[in-house]
């Protein structure tokens, strides 16, 4: 029996694994690699990084390919013009607040704020 299947390479070059191990991998991560010839990418020298767009991190490797990623607080795909896209941190399960606070959603992150929307108490002045 013969299997075919897109996988990091690094996945099985490091490790000695038989066939009958691979039929029974339920998951393998994917990496789809790809090079771009005869253009340019604008880098910065110094740490050889790009943001292609602000919710997008870029770098460049000695091969020529260029690697991206969505920053923390974005989600879809960077390759794509405006690909990445604001996530909504209070729909996941893993996000909590203090109790009698409330999860607000903001542009690449999320707060936790006491009802009525404020972060901050309020104040009273009373001139007598």
């Amino acid at each position: 029996m013969q299997y075919a299947f897109l996988v990091d390479l690094d996945l099985f070059s490091t490790s000695n694994i038989s066939a009958e191990d691979v039929a029974n991998i339920k998951q393998v991560p994917v990496l789809l690699n790809w090079n771009i010839q005869e253009s340019s990418f604008d880098l910065d020298e110094k740490n050889k990084s790009h943001d292609y767009q602000s919710s997008t991190q870029c770098k460049a490797f000695k091969d020529g390919s260029v690697h991206c990623v969505c920053i923390e607080g974005y989600g879809g795909n960077p390759y794509l013009p405006d690909g990445c896209q604001d996530v909504d941190e209070c729909t996941m399960k893993n996000i909590t607040c203090e109790p009698n606070m409330i999860c607000k959603n903001t542009i690449g992150s999320y707060g936790c704020y006491p009802p009525g929307g404020s972060s901050s108490s309020k104040v009273y002045i009373i001139i007598l």
